[in-house]
């Protein structure tokens, strides 16, 4: 693959909420993990664990665990006042990710820290976790760009990831104590197009060498560039939660 390839490639990687609810082969998710388990890890450790969740009925069981800890940690907390948030209030079940047929948990096992060097491996907590939740962070986007080069949609939870859904979800699971969600890929043929990408200018991301403040952004311009995505992401939702009310009313 040349540059401009992997260049097409990553702008076509786009996150997608709706899904066909068309199965996926098997061969697919096989290779999407056969290349997160190329992804570098700290000083080669691989701390990953791929939980493959295709039945239904567990499915519906993490979006019902997903909605119901949302609603008791969310609701509390907003006045469902604006547009968005009685979208998200309606959105609180999680039942609209159930179009995707298959969801993969990435999971961290914290016992691979002994396979860092020696003043790393029982060094402070928060150092490993961040070596740990980087090398999770480089295998779950091989997952993504994996995805999309087979033509899938590909949708992130990282609900999954904290509690009190996190210790629910591994019971119903079975997973071992001493590992950790990093977040949750939902995998399946896409049903809406996404809208262009907003995008900060690269002049103002890069700099160079002994650069000064001074070319960094403001307050200001962080600010401002804050509201304009959060409006390009609301109407992203807004468009989609529109077609998926126009599709299930259609199907009645």
């Amino acid at each position: 693959m040349d540059y401009e390839a992997l260049l097409e490639h990553v702008k076509k990687r786009r996150t997608i909420r709706r899904f066909k609810s068309d199965p996926i082969p098997d061969e697919y998710v096989e290779k999407i993990i056969e290349v997160a388990r190329w992804a570098p890890s700290g000083f080669n450790s691989q701390p990953w664990d791929f939980v493959v969740v295709r039945e239904e009925v567990l499915r519906k069981k993490i979006a019902d665990i997903l909605g119901t800890a949302k609603e008791r940690k969310g609701s509390a907390e907003l006045d469902y006042s604006t547009p968005v948030q009685k979208l998200f209030r309606k959105k609180l079940n999680y039942q609209g990710i159930l179009n995707a047929p298959v969801f993969i948990i990435l999971y961290g096992d914290t016992r691979a820290r002994v396979a860092l060097p020696p003043g790393l491996d029982k060094g402070p907590e928060e150092r490993y976790l961040h070596i740990l939740k980087a090398s999770l962070a480089n295998a779950f986007i091989y997952m993504h760009l994996a995805a999309s080069s087979l033509g899938l949609a590909a949708q992130w939870k990282s609900a999954v990831a904290f509690e009190p859904a996190h210790s629910e979800i591994k019971k119903l699971l079975g997973i071992p104590q001493e590992l950790i969600a990093f977040d949750m890929i939902l995998l399946g043929y896409p049903d809406a197009v996404p809208r262009p990408k907003l995008l900060r200018p690269l002049e103002k991301m890069v700099h160079f060498n002994d650069c000064g403040i001074e070319v960094f952004r403001t307050t200001e311009e962080v600010h401002d560039f804050a509201k304009r995505t959060k409006a390009w992401t609301r109407g992203q939702h807004l468009r989609e939660e529109g077609r998926r009310h126009a599709s299930s009313n259609k199907k009645r």
